[in-house]
């Protein structure tokens, strides 16, 4: 998975988030564990990013890296697009070929 842009602070905001939730997780399994609820384990299935998500709902392995690479080609052709459509890439009235762009 691709690394988050974000401040130190914000990164240690997030490790300290994944953290506590982790610590809520060992307590409700070790509340579940004393039979008070149907299921003996928490069930939510922890996820970094949506492409996480969705491989952990449907469990075929290497979905997320899939859905990833297919976000990342997305996010490039709309930038492509974007620069098409605003006229940016425009020199001497020939279009430029930026990089990744065709």
């Amino acid at each position: 998975m691709g690394e988050t842009i974000a401040s130190k602070e914000m990164h240690e905001y997030f490790d300290e988030l994944e953290a506590r939730l982790k610590e809520a997780i060992k307590i409700a399994n070790t509340a579940r564990a004393r039979g008070g609820d149907p299921k003996p384990v928490v069930e939510i299935p922890l996820a970094k990013d949506l492409a996480d998500r969705v491989e952990n709902l449907i469990g075929v392995e290497g979905v997320a890296a899939k859905i990833r690479a297919l976000e990342e080609k997305n996010v490039k052709r709309r930038m492509c697009s974007r620069n098409r459509a605003s006229g940016r890439r425009r020199r001497s009235g020939k279009l430029r070929n930026k990089k990744g762009c065709s």
